[in-house]
């Protein structure tokens, strides 16, 4: 999800997998992954810049609300004392 937020927002495929330390072909990869996961076209390539379709932009926007809930979820959990949490297995 973050690499197709990185897509979005850097407007390019090459510039993202750059900030995330890939390969470029690994994040088209990535992308044309996600876009058949979801059987639709997210991101309308053209020579020098990417940009969001109607469905990219939902995904972008659902991608977002993911990564925000995943980061309050690892805040709490992190702010919990697994000494004082009994285990029951």
């Amino acid at each position: 999800m973050q690499y197709f937020i990185d897509v979005v927002r850097l407007e390019s495929i090459t510039k993202a997998a750059e900030k995330n330390h890939i390969t470029q072909c690994a994040m088209s990869q990535q992308i044309k992954s996600i876009e058949e996961t979801v059987d639709a076209l997210l991101l309308i390539r053209q020579r020098n810049h990417i940009t969001a379709t109607k469905a990219g932009i939902i995904f972008y926007t659902f991608c977002l609300g993911c990564l925000e809930r995943h980061n309050i979820t690892i805040k709490k959990i992190q702010g919990i004392s697994n000494v004082d949490v009994p285990v029951n297995t």
